[in-house]
């Protein structure tokens, strides 16, 4: 995990950009679905300490950080906005709006993500594509100390 935050927060540094997060709150405790032991390794990924880590390491490189709802980013399309959507299989996203189809289906969630940033640092300010619900930026209290404003966006 040491690795690839800094690889996360290195790139974003070389780029000059900043880093965006999916808010997984309540991804770790879900049923999958498929069993025990998916749920077991579902439930015990990591997420919050590689996030927590990315943080650290962008505050100590001056690098902003913000945190977007990821609620809905896997089925709606990143170009219509629409929720009427098919997931043929778990790699691929089909739109019935606007006819995407075969789409890669973690490039249309993280173009969402995107846009919900977009939407968050344009004040409340709408963007073509945007998905339905809003940015979910939160102020979170870390063990560290409380990361508020710019560059940290969290």
């Amino acid at each position: 995990m040491h690795n690839v935050s800094r690889e996360i927060v290195g790139r974003a540094d070389e780029e000059g950009a900043l880093v965006v997060l999916g808010d997984l709150k309540g991804l770790g405790n879900r049923d999958t679905g498929r069993g025990n032991r998916m749920n077991r390794i579902s439930n015990t990924m990591p997420y919050y300490k590689l996030t927590k880590m990315i943080i650290y390491k962008a505050k100590e490189k001056g690098i902003g950080v913000i945190k977007v709802s990821e609620r809905l980013t896997s089925v709606t399309c990143h170009r219509c906005g629409s929720e009427n959507t098919d997931r043929p299989t778990q790699a691929r996203f089909d739109c019935n709006t606007c006819g995407l189809k075969n789409y890669n289906a973690d490039l249309n969630g993280a173009k969402n993500i995107l846009y919900r940033s977009f939407a968050y640092m344009a004040g409340d300010g709408a963007v073509v594509n945007q998905p339905k619900t809003k940015a979910s930026i939160e102020k979170q209290d870390y063990d560290t100390e409380k990361v508020l404003g710019s560059p940290f966006l969290i």
